[in-house]
């Protein structure tokens, strides 16, 4: 192609648009030119950044390899300048870059990168410009990427969390519904059998008793359980109760047993001795079933208001008084579905009395949320204990997350709060770290720090009492 031609090209570049003719002739004298059919690979992860690339026609995208996550796709089109810019301390391409229609570019060799500058001094400002953008762009959409990736977690996690006990809600419904069907039937049953009104009384007493008994601790051990069951249900099949198994489970329960109800099945007439037995053992089978409706329908109630606590619904944005305590706990609750699937102990220390500190609940939540997600990663299922602390310390209040997972190289150790940096390739951003050291250090005015060896590991954060004097948006 005549340099006339590939000189008017550069020219159509924005940025180059300035440049004398001598300089665009120096970039098409340096550089090599490239074209490339749709669907053509430029670049392979892991090729040597060797270039800065100037877009004279068509469009190309940066994207992750299949079945990895992380930074988001990045595309160059006609006009935009990429690749390796001056002052970037890139040395390899982490991501493939295909053509998505014809494409033709212009490649200055990183080697040329130097005397580029010397030649053509006024591209310097521009280029780091350029630079600076693209460093606000991967930021500004990793960061909005990482928000929506731990909202889906959060959602999941929720989702997980309320599905066991909306499902024991469901369960015990259903039980008690079929329970008090069964009880109108016995009751209608033993009315005709002629009983008198008084031993429904009786019944009724019974069943109170048998409510408290069920309420306190049970002081037999599983094997004499196991045998006191055994004789009740042979007593209760010879007085002819259907599924006396069943039967006696409920009533070994409730505590109630020949001694119990041997008085008052001897005022009835054999045809309603079983119809009582089973009156009574429909009774408390109901009402076990709605304690665990009642039960499992609490701990949905606390789980909305542990997630209302930790997102900070309804509540203003502005600096507050914050109770860490609250929010750490309100976290905990939200990840305890999770840490009982690893079986993972964690135990929770807050110092009283313990000071407020002025901040933004919601930020502070997002950092607890990062910190203990950090440290169940970490940890061995079935072996991990995780640690949460809080306490006050001069003008300060002291949070700590332990583990007694694998611990951080040391030589990682500075490497965890860049911003991408992760352990954990294809599964995490690598924004989570820095996303907290910037809500603790920048948003409230205080330090985050770590200190790791393998099987002990802890990230503490420092917060003062008053919060920030000026806080800069």
């Amino acid at each position: 192609m005549p340099v006339t031609t590939l000189i008017d090209d550069l020219r159509r570049v924005p940025l180059l648009a300035h440049l004398a003719d001598d300089e665009l002739a120096w970039l098409s004298e340096h550089g090599d030119e490239a074209t490339y059919k749709a669907g053509e690979i430029l670049i392979r992860p892991g090729d040597r950044a060797d270039a800065m690339v100037i877009m004279l026609d068509g469009v190309i995208e940066a994207r992750q390899p299949a079945g990895q996550s992380g930074t988001p796709t990045f595309w160059a089109r006609t006009g935009d300048i990429t690749g390796v810019l001056p002052f970037s301390r890139m040395t390899t391409y982490s991501r493939l870059t295909v053509a998505m229609c014809p494409t033709r570019i212009l490649r200055i060799p990183v080697e040329q990168v130097p005397e580029m500058l010397q030649r053509i001094p006024s591209l310097a400002a521009p280029l780091v410009g350029v630079l600076i953008d693209r460093v606000r762009l991967f930021t500004r959409l990793a960061e909005q990427r990482h928000k929506l990736s731990a909202l889906g977690r959060f959602a999941a996690g929720l989702t997980h969390e309320l599905n066991n006990p909306a499902s024991a809600a469901r369960r015990g419904a259903a039980d008690a519904a079929e329970r008090l069907d069964r009880l109108s039937r016995l009751a209608g049953a033993l009315a005709c059998a002629g009983t008198d009104p008084g031993v429904f009384a009786d019944l009724d007493r019974l069943r109170e008793r048998g409510a408290r008994n069920r309420s306190e601790p049970h002081a037999d051990d599983a094997l004499s359980r196991s045998d006191a069951e055994e004789r009740s249900a042979e007593w209760l099949a010879d007085l002819g109760v259907s599924e006396p198994w069943m039967a006696a489970g409920t009533l070994a329960d409730a505590r109630l047993g020949p001694d119990e109800l041997g008085p008052l099945l001897g005022r009835l007439s054999v045809e309603a001795r079983p119809l009582a037995i089973e009156y009574l053992e429909a009774h408390l089978s109901a009402a076990a079933a709605l304690g665990t409706a009642q039960h499992a329908t609490g701990r949905i109630a606390a789980l909305v208001e542990a997630a209302k606590e930790h997102t900070q619904m309804d509540r203003t944005q502005d600096l507050v008084p914050v109770d860490v305590r609250v929010g750490l706990g309100s976290t905990v609750a939200l990840y305890a579905g999770r840490t009982e699937e690893k079986q993972l102990a964690v135990s929770c220390s807050f110092a009283e009395p313990l000071p407020t500190v002025r901040g933004y609940p919601g930020s502070l939540n997002e950092v607890w949320a990062q910190l203990l997600a950090n440290a169940m990663e970490a940890v061995e299922a079935g072996t991990g204990t995780i640690t949460v602390r809080a306490r006050g310390e001069l003008d300060h209040v002291i949070v700590e997350v332990a583990d007694n997972g694998h611990g951080v190289p040391e030589e990682l150790q500075d490497r965890i709060w860049e911003p991408f940096f992760t352990t954990r390739p294809g599964r995490h951003t690598g924004l989570g770290l820095d996303i907290a050291r910037r809500i603790v250090v920048d948003e409230h005015g205080g330090e985050i720090a770590l200190t790791s060896e393998p099987g002990a590991t802890c990230l503490a954060v420092r917060l003062p009492v008053g919060g920030l004097v000026a806080h800069v948006v």
